[in-house]
């Protein structure tokens, strides 16, 4: 695996990444064990970065990972999207790039996660909010 840093915050990252989409207990996905097999098999190829969501499975893929880290957390790099929803009835004040909506979002992120270093990004653009 080859290593780059990531813009210039100095964090170096693997080559590739590593899409916790599919991390999820739900039907047609991954499943724990199979998320559980997917990771150990991308850290061994020498992966250190995964990208996230919080819409991915409803915050279960983001629980997953946390889970999956465990002591070596340190070693790794998270890169999560934020303000996002799959919700079909969306309330005002729940996505969006507002403070109030970007804040809950990655509080809520960093519970699932419990990251050593963390990076996030708007997930989707505006919906609504400058």
């Amino acid at each position: 695996m080859r290593y780059q840093l990531f813009g210039r915050s100095g964090l170096r990252i693997s080559e590739y990444v590593l899409g916790a989409a599919t991390f999820g207990s739900e039907p047609a996905v991954a499943g724990v064990a199979g998320a559980k097999a997917i990771f150990e098999g991308f850290v061994a190829a020498g992966g250190t970065t995964f990208d996230v969501s919080n819409i991915y499975r409803n915050g279960e893929a983001e629980s997953i990972l946390g889970d999956l880290l465990g002591r070596d957390r340190e070693d790794f790099v998270l890169i999560t999207k934020y303000s996002g929803t799959r919700l079909a009835d969306v309330r005002p004040g729940t996505t969006g790039s507002s403070r109030r909506t970007m804040v809950r979002s990655l509080e809520d992120s960093l519970r699932r996660l419990k990251p050593a270093t963390f990076t996030s990004s708007r997930h989707t653009s505006r919906m609504g909010s400058p």
